[in-house]
């Protein structure tokens, strides 16, 4: 980012964090944050996903299904670690902006691909079911000096599809092409 900012000119930056991803490794400082006896398990981790598609439940019972409920419990706590261990991380390029002056014209957006069903119907990581835990991702962004109205929190429907035109019209830029998403600047 130093290097970024003493060229003077506009510039992105794309940083994309494996994380939090299955085997969950992380180091330890970070598990020692999340007591095991202190992690319940999802309200729908004993599904029997007898409602399901078939495939569901051979997911399920291949994999995560011969999981004690402690090692489901483990698996959890290390999931959260990560996503507390990826936050550090990003909290090292926010200082980065900050250090250099870009913090509060530099448009950030803090989001992920996918989300992990940590127990959720007995499952982990994404993989086939269609559930909630998969696709209902957070996405964060910080502008102080471009976003109106700063600090509050907006609960609509956001897609992955809506950041190139975001970034576009951000960026004064237009395309003739067409894009499945909308500009979120408004």
């Amino acid at each position: 980012i130093p290097q970024l900012a003493a060229q003077g000119e506009p510039w992105g930056l794309y940083v994309g964090f494996i994380g939090p991803h299955d085997p969950y490794v992380v180091p330890q400082r970070y598990l020692d944050l999340y007591d095991i006896d202190d992690v319940p398990l999802p309200p729908n981790s004993h599904d029997a996903l007898a409602d399901k598609p078939a495939i569901y439940r051979r997911m399920r019972d291949m994999r995560f299904g011969q999981l004690s409920e402690r090692e489901v419990r483990e698996a959890i706590r290390h999931f959260w670690a990560y996503c507390t261990y990826l936050d550090d991380l990003f909290g090292e390029i926010m200082q980065a902006l900050t250090a250099t002056g870009q913090a509060d014209n530099t448009l950030v957006v803090y989001t992920s691909d996918h989300g992990d069903y940590a127990g959720e119907h007995g499952l982990f990581a994404k993989g086939i079911p269609c559930f909630q835990g998969a696709y209902h991702v957070p996405a964060v962004f910080r502008w102080p000096e471009g976003i109106r109205r700063p600090g509050r929190s907006v609960d609509a429907f956001v897609s992955g599809a809506d950041f190139a035109p975001t970034f576009l019209e951000v960026a004064g830029q237009s395309s003739d092409r067409h894009f499945a998403g909308s500009s979120l600047v408004s």
